[in-house]
């Protein structure tokens, strides 16, 4: 019959009658049978235990306790329960779910006024948030994987160690290198420490326990049968006391007495004491021996110390194996790393966002500056700095303040350095050009004033002066047209334009000329809009045809192309001649204000058709071949919504 004892354990009880003879009535056996107690406290060691009994690792975070009849009979774990039942009902169902004392609780009421409550610890936020360093390092180097797998260009893109990536990976580096420190050193600390503490454990149970064995057996010369015996019996009730197992080796270091024979019945470990053991104790006379042993695969610490009678003889040695649990050894270990991994990752993530900030905060300042200097032009306004701070980069920041008001004084001079330079060159040009009309004017007049006379002659010579000076009057004026040309090309106002139209507006204009053919050809690009000045671009265009033309020798029958030509987002205008070409030392001067390569003027049409395109943020160039001609190029950019003819 199955007993229901409450106590934790399996019970059956049976009746068996056993008859004795036929006339007698017999005899009435009654067997109760008890499920055997897994014992696992401290002391005991693991080995001992049979694996397939004792309890799954998972079942040992969690306590319950049995109660029959509303009070407690049996508890397992670390939770204190009351010893009455009912300070924990509230609701009187069968399964109630309950939290107090940082614990979650399970409230199974069996039948009557039995109860079986399950307890463990409750889950909190902060459980929750340990896991987030772990996910966060996770996914972070998961992402950082695919994409580096998933990406070539930043497989091949180099990594740039700029001062603020240094500056990062020099905090983060310090603060990982002295965490990985700081644990190391913490954890062996704590695991020194745990050793310690139970080495004096097992020292302060030595002293008590062979306190006890000397004050009974210390009159004694030998150690009987009769004390072995009781040395046994003692053995048992101490190792149930003091939680330990306990040994006892003769002087000749054979096992006289235990309070855990199965260790020697399964030949666990030698029945004899260790050597090492009994030199210390026996020849170098030690009081009290520590030293690690193992059996198997499973280290203990082992403690030794001799029993001597009043008369200072050896009676024998006590010894402490203390078998510390292995498990909880583990696991106050692993609890000890885990918070020590928590931390550390925690920190490594606080300290990656402090080195952001502080990259950040330091190198701000150098971005503004380097920002400023990008944006330096000569000529124009550049703006100083500000920056409150009294501090490296803040001399840095004022030293640029100062080098940039500097270079403002030394362009203003240099600008007018230039333009005085200029209008000097300019003044000299002129001069010359006035002087060289001047001479034979003056020449003229003075040959008039000398001839007296009436009569045909004179007449003629009348008539040949005036017009000598009416011809060079016609050259000042043209030197003045000229140089008010240059000197005063107004502001550009932009306007949206078919190109191809305005320079075949430009090409009728030199229909008239007999001795040179000029043609255009779009080249299918009738389509392409500009944005520019269209009075500034057709005089850029008639100082070009201008010039092709009057490079071209009399004797020569005169032929001017204008081709026209897309190159991605700018269109080029080029002008051929079959002029005389340039000379290589001339070329360089030839976009100068004054030089020319015709036979009258001062030659500021390719100066001025210079400014003109360098105002549309476009360019001007040429190549020529002396004897052969001069192709001049002008670029310039296309309006961005021009569309092509297939829409494009």
């Amino acid at each position: 019959y199955f007993m229901d004892n409450m106590n934790g354990r399996i019970s059956y009880s049976g009746w068996i009658h056993y008859p004795l003879s036929s006339e007698s009535r017999g005899v009435s056996i009654f067997i109760e049978l008890n499920s055997e107690l897994l014992f696992e406290g401290i002391g005991f060691p693991e080995l001992l235990i049979d694996k397939s009994m004792s309890k799954p690792d998972n079942y040992k975070k969690y306590s319950y306790a049995k109660y029959y009849a509303g009070e407690l009979t049996d508890k397992h774990g670390d939770y204190n329960y009351n010893f009455y039942v009912h300070t924990y009902l509230t609701t009187g169902r069968e399964f109630e779910f309950n939290s107090w004392d940082g614990m979650e609780h399970l409230i199974y009421h069996t039948r009557e006024d039995n109860y079986v409550i399950v307890s463990r610890e409750l889950i909190t936020f902060v459980d929750y948030l340990i896991s987030f360093p772990y996910l966060f390092v996770f996914y972070f180097l998961s992402v950082l994987i695919i994409l580096t797998a998933g990406s070539s260009s930043i497989r091949r893109r180099p990594v740039r160690f700029d001062l603020k990536l240094k500056i990062q990976l020099a905090i983060v580096s310090i603060v990982f290198v002295s965490l990985l420190l700081v644990a190391a050193v913490t954890i062996w600390y704590n695991v020194k420490e745990y050793k310690e503490k139970h080495r004096n454990d097992l020292s302060e149970k030595m002293i008590s326990i062979a306190a006890e064995i000397d004050a009974h057996i210390e009159d004694d010369n030998t150690l009987s049968d009769n004390q072995i015996d009781w040395l046994n019996r003692e053995l048992s009730r101490l190792s149930n006391t003091f939680q330990t197992d306990i040994n006892i080796y003769g002087t000749n270091g054979a096992i006289i007495a235990t309070s855990r024979p199965e260790i020697y019945y399964r030949g666990l470990i030698s029945d004899r004491m260790n050597s090492k053991a009994y030199n210390e104790i026996f020849t170098h006379f030690q009081i009290s021996y520590f030293q690690p042993e193992s059996i198997g695969l499973m280290s203990y610490l082992s403690a030794y110390r001799p029993i001597i009678n009043n008369a200072g003889d050896y009676l024998g040695v006590i010894n402490l194996p203390y078998f510390i649990k292995q498990d909880r050894y583990s696991q106050e270990l692993s609890t000890i790393i885990v918070a020590f991994i928590n931390l550390y990752v925690l920190l490594l993530l606080a300290s990656i966002i402090v080195a952001l900030f502080i990259a950040n905060q330091i190198t701000r300042p150098l971005v503004l500056l380097q920002e400023n200097f990008k944006k330096i032009e000569l000529g124009k306004r550049n703006e100083p700095i500000f920056y409150a701070r009294n501090d490296e980069i803040g001399s840095l920041i004022k030293e640029y303040n100062r080098k940039v008001d500097e270079l403002a004084v030394s362009a203003e001079l240099l600008a007018r350095s230039e333009r005085e330079s200029a209008w000097r060159e300019m003044a000299r040009q002129i001069a010359h050009e006035i002087k060289n009309p001047l001479t034979p004017m003056k020449l003229n007049v003075q040959h008039l004033q000398r001839t007296k006379g009436d009569g045909e002659d004179y007449e003629k010579l009348i008539q040949r002066i005036t017009d000598t000076l009416i011809e060079q009057i016609d050259n000042l004026s043209n030197i003045a047209t000229e140089f008010s040309s240059f000197a005063q090309i107004p502001t550009a106002l932009p306007q949206i334009f078919k190109l191809s139209e305005q320079i075949e507006k430009v090409i009728d204009l030199y229909e008239p000329v007999d001795r040179v053919h000029v043609e255009f050809h779009a080249n299918g690009l009738e389509y392409i809009d500009v944005k520019v000045d269209r009075d500034q671009f057709s005089r850029a265009i008639i100082n070009l045809v201008k010039n092709a033309i009057q490079s071209i020798p009399d004797d020569r029958k005169g032929r001017v192309d204008i081709h026209l030509s897309r190159h991605e987002h700018v269109a080029v205008v080029s002008i051929t001649d079959n002029g005389e070409g340039i000379s290589e030392e001339l070329s360089e001067k030839l976009f100068t204000p004054s030089f020319t390569t015709k036979t009258s003027g001062m030659g500021l049409g390719l100066a001025i058709v210079k400014n003109i395109v360098d105002n549309f943020s476009g360019r001007v160039w040429f190549k020529t071949k002396e004897g052969k001609g001069t192709t001049f190029y002008m670029e310039i950019p296309i309006w961005e919504d021009t569309k092509s003819p297939s829409g494009s």
